[in-house]
């Protein structure tokens, strides 16, 4: 993106009232990245279309797998994620966790004996959940007070410090567990196993509808408001449990106007596979999003790198 281009932008999101963004431009790259809700997001992208900015090329990160507002509050479970870590100091790091049971090799096994210590956060009370890079999740004191008095169930609060502050937060850890997500509907790109436990962690995309709908669970399966996935996802210490939620969570959140997190649908299947959640078609289908691969990534590294 040049800077005549990045300035026709620039004044673009001043104008649609984007507060949260972020840029990283030089003389001749630009990359913006706008975190903003499912229906504001299809607004901005019908008006990047009619920008006619040449050099201007967007991806579309998981807002809701093109569902309407209305297609995607259907669904009665999602899978959350937090879009922005925070850090545990690296001295603090044995004052929190054990490492006497954890694998040589990856890692897995530790055990959190204390509370978590983390960098301080300044906009904690702004976007209210948040992670660590080893996918702990931390929500903010009013959102964890929200959630104990909203009386939601499978989950437990700890409290979080910083290092110049007391308690700056909550973190999040559901009390229950799936059943195994029917993995046998999912295509597995790649996975990870420890050579030395032999601990797996997946990473798989989905076959329905979105390349990032990959938990699939069965009508059957009990689930609370908050749950962990069975199955870990990533590789070594940073393989994780995903953290499931229910839709009325999902509502909680949006009332609390929690920012900066990605939501995604958990598809149910009966015993015989047969999907019982909504099947959509993509959206939006008149806005023009370009193949970053295609149409940019060569010709950029020429550009930079020949």
């Amino acid at each position: 993106m040049d800077e005549e281009d990045y300035g026709l932008l620039k004044d673009f999101i001043n104008k649609m009232g984007i507060k949260e963004f972020t840029s990283i431009f030089d003389r001749r790259i630009g990359h913006v990245t706008i975190h903003e809700d499912q229906e504001k997001a299809f607004l901005i992208l019908e008006k990047l279309n009619s920008l006619s900015i040449p050099s201007l090329n967007w991806s579309i990160i998981r807002i809701e797998n093109y569902y309407t507002p209305k297609e995607f509050q259907s669904f009665p479970i999602y899978h959350i994620m937090a879009e922005s870590f925070v850090e545990v100091p690296e001295n603090r790091i044995k004052e929190i966790y054990d490492y006497s049971q954890a694998c040589n090799n990856c890692g897995w096994g530790r055990k959190q004996i204390n509370d978590l210590i983390i960098k301080d956060i300044k906009k904690i009370d702004k976007i209210h959940f948040t992670k660590t890079y080893d996918f702990e999740y931390i929500a903010s004191r009013g959102l964890g007070d929200y959630i104990v008095d909203s009386g939601f169930t499978g989950i437990s609060l700890r409290d979080v410090h910083s290092r110049t502050k007391k308690y700056i937060g909550y973190q999040l850890e559901p009390t229950h567990i799936l059943s195994p997500i029917r993995t046998d509907l999912l295509e597995h790109p790649k996975s990870w196993n420890c050579e030395s436990c032999g601990i797996q962690g997946l990473n798989i995309g989905g076959l329905f509808s979105g390349q990032d709908e990959y938990i699939i669970i069965e009508n059957r399966m009990n689930h609370m408001d908050f749950n962990y996935t069975k199955e870990k996802f990533g590789s070594g210490q940073n393989a994780h449990q995903e953290i499931v939620i229910s839709s009325e969570v999902v509502k909680a959140f949006k009332e609390f106007k929690v920012k900066r997190i990605s939501l995604q649908p958990v598809h149910i299947i009966d015993h015989y596979g047969k999907k019982l959640t909504p099947d959509f078609k993509p959206k939006p289908s008149k806005v023009n999003i370009m193949d970053y691969k295609s149409h940019f990534y060569e010709s950029l590294k020429r550009d930079l790198f020949d």
